[in-house]
């Protein structure tokens, strides 16, 4: 009985990736719409920090940051432009207090790894919200936030190829 309940730990692994990728999606549907949803978690599940950690590779941090850091760059350039209109109505931003409350969860969680002398890679269950809100931001300010989306997505790729 034991045997047939065990589970290869590459597929357990990949269960609890794909339980971390739904609540991923459900948070961002609840926060935003369903194609800013997709995009966080496809940009995620791409994210050469969350893959390897995942499959238990060789670590990739450095290349995952310089994607994430391209990811805040386009999001904080994007913060200069005015929100855009579908249909004369002004896309949706996520709720201010939501935002807040992410911010203070990223904030206390770095704190809480600097102190603790964490590796770059402890602070991987913040990087969803990271994520959620620059794609949102694109989203709501860039009209080709999807192209913005796909090029990190495949910097991400190619960081996981060549290290």
């Amino acid at each position: 009985m034991h045997e047939i309940l065990s589970l290869n730990p590459l597929i357990t692994r990949l269960l609890l990736a794909a339980c971390a990728l739904a609540g991923i999606y459900y948070l961002a549907r609840l926060l935003t719409n369903r194609q800013v949803a997709v995009a966080t978690v496809i940009c995620f599940a791409l994210y050469p920090v969350f893959l390897s950690e995942i499959l238990l590779t060789q670590g990739r941090e450095m290349a995952g940051h310089m994607g994430l850091l391209a990811l805040t760059l386009c999001g904080l350039l994007a913060m200069a432009r005015p929100p855009l209109f579908d249909d004369k109505v002004e896309r949706p931003r996520i709720n201010v207090r939501a935002q807040i409350v992410m911010a203070v969860i990223i904030v206390a969680y770095v704190i809480t790894q600097f102190f603790k002398g964490g590796a770059a890679r402890d602070i991987l269950p913040v990087i969803p919200f990271v994520m959620l809100i620059w794609i949102s931001t694109l989203y709501r300010r860039v009209r080709a936030w999807r192209w913005v989306v796909g090029i990190i997505c495949i910097g991400f790729l190619l960081a996981l190829i060549f290290k």
